[in-house]
């Protein structure tokens, strides 16, 4: 009864094992997954939620200051009357947060390690201006500071050919899709 016991002792150790080098090798990835996957779960209540301006800055274009490009996608989406299908507009905000935090985390891991990228990464996804701009409000910033992240990503890599008109391209989407990040864009580069 002993070495039996023994046997599944041993079995349950090396179990153990596997499990903890599997978790020591890929910690870092483990960790940006679960914020991934948390940060997802506290924007998901807020997709189908509507301040009381939402719908009429939605519908309005007149005025605004915005540029085309944003009003233009704001405006297609107003032909979405029925609430149900407002979560495409806040899906599309929060993938644009989530392709944002990628981005910086990448940009800031290059220069300052993969605990750094961590860090970047966690603070972009769950800055309350974060969330409320995306997820609750339904505006696409994420996707600029995405395009800008992109940008000194690639002016900075060696590989790329052409980089300067790549980086410019998506320098060119960051800024047409948001005007006042022109300030920004004109003081860094």
């Amino acid at each position: 009864l002993k070495a039996d016991g023994g046997k599944q002792s041993a079995r349950a150790y090396k179990w153990e094992s596997v499990f903890m080098d599997f978790v020591n090798k890929y910690m870092l990835w483990i960790a940006f997954a679960l914020l991934t996957v948390f940060a997802v779960v506290i924007r998901k209540p807020m997709m189908e939620c509507m301040s009381t301006d939402y719908l009429q800055y939605l519908i309005e274009t007149d005025g605004t200051r915005s540029t085309t490009l944003y009003m233009t996608m704001m405006w297609v989406l107003s032909f979405l009357q029925e609430k149900p299908f407002f979560f495409l507009l806040k899906l599309v905000c929060i993938l644009a947060d989530l392709m944002a935090a990628v981005f910086v985390a990448v940009a800031v891991g290059k220069q300052k390690g993969k605990q750094a990228a961590l860090v970047a990464y966690a603070l972009l996804l769950y800055l309350p201006t974060t969330y409320l701009v995306s997820s609750v409000w339904g505006h696409v910033d994420g996707f600029a500071i995405a395009m800008f992240a992109l940008a000194w990503l690639i002016a900075d890599s060696e590989k790329i050919k052409r980089k300067e008109l790549w980086s410019g391209l998506c320098l060119g989407m960051a800024i047409a899709l948001i005007a006042h990040y022109m300030i920004p864009a004109i003081i860094f580069i």
